[in-house]
């Protein structure tokens, strides 16, 4: 739960800016994944969700980003250390 405005409000905002964006959110009924993605969600996951899955939707985002950036000017999407999974959380390998 978002503090000041729920995840399609915060979702709308960040559309203003080149990001990808994951919504990883408890409201995982059809409605809502459709509205998410219909506002511009690159991709949803619902709660719970498996650790290794979000680790490999994160690593699908940027790819796909670096992709679609691949011949612009802008600086491909890159994280410095993968992400990886370990005991069931999100780590950034060294």
């Amino acid at each position: 739960m978002l503090p000041l405005m729920n995840g399609f409000e915060t979702l709308s905002h960040l559309r203003q800016f080149s990001v990808p964006v994951l919504m990883l959110t408890a409201r995982g009924n059809p409605m809502d994944v459709a509205v998410g993605f219909r506002i511009g969600s690159d991709d949803y996951l619902a709660k719970p969700f498996i650790a290794e899955e979000l680790a490999l939707r994160i690593q699908a985002i940027i790819r796909r980003t670096n992709q679609e950036e691949h011949g612009r000017r802008r600086r491909p999407l890159c994280l410095r250390r993968p992400v990886t999974v370990r005991r069931s959380a999100l780590v950034m390998s060294s």
